[in-house]
């Protein structure tokens, strides 16, 4: 029978109740390495990797369920579900706290969020447009395009427009009233 090792099972919870958030605000798996190491935590004599912080959050162990039988002996190939052997040891995380854990990991992904969005407490993902004086929003310059013209009709080509006209206007029919530099 497996025993628990109280050492390394209080820095397991520590793990599991910074992911969940208990003291503040839930943290990411970086940020549970960069706190472990600055209050210098191991793992095995080590410092701790997010490789180990993710394995440690992933494992069903600490739930009270091992598995043994998972890979092939000769190939190391991951080997069907239904053939693991389901072994039960004992509890250190409530299974309740692994699957809200385990949502929030699935919730921060890179393969389903782009990561510059996770990572951000702010809801926005541009720059808003620099607000004028009085109150409009001026398009950004552009990069000159290329004239596309065909065989058939050779007229000349009009230059290439470098700035988006500016819409800062106080009347439909008025000149701009920008202070863009670009459209004096």
């Amino acid at each position: 029978m497996l025993a628990i090792d109280e050492t390394e099972a209080v820095v397991v919870r520590r793990i599991f109740d910074l992911a969940l958030g208990r003291a503040g605000m839930p943290l990411g798996v970086k940020a549970i390495v960069n706190q472990l190491n600055e209050a210098g935590c191991q793992h095995h004599g080590k410092p701790f990797h997010i490789s180990s912080v993710y394995r440690i959050l992933t494992s069903t162990t600490y739930t009270g369920i091992h598995h043994f039988n998972r890979r092939e002996a000769r190939t190391g190939r991951s080997k069907a579900a239904e053939r693991w052997i389901m072994v039960a040891v004992p509890q250190i995380i409530a299974t309740e706290d692994f699957e809200q854990v385990q949502t929030s990991l699935r919730s921060r992904s890179p393969r389903r969020v782009p990561p510059r969005l996770v990572g951000s407490p702010t809801l926005l993902t541009s720059k808003p447009a620099k607000p004028r004086p009085n109150g409009a929003t001026c398009s950004k310059p552009r990069a000159p395009r290329a004239e596309q013209s065909s065989p058939r009709t050779a007229s000349p080509a009009s230059p290439p427009r470098s700035v988006t006209p500016c819409r800062a206007t106080t009347r439909a029919s008025a000149k701009p009233t920008c202070a863009c530099p670009s459209i004096r």
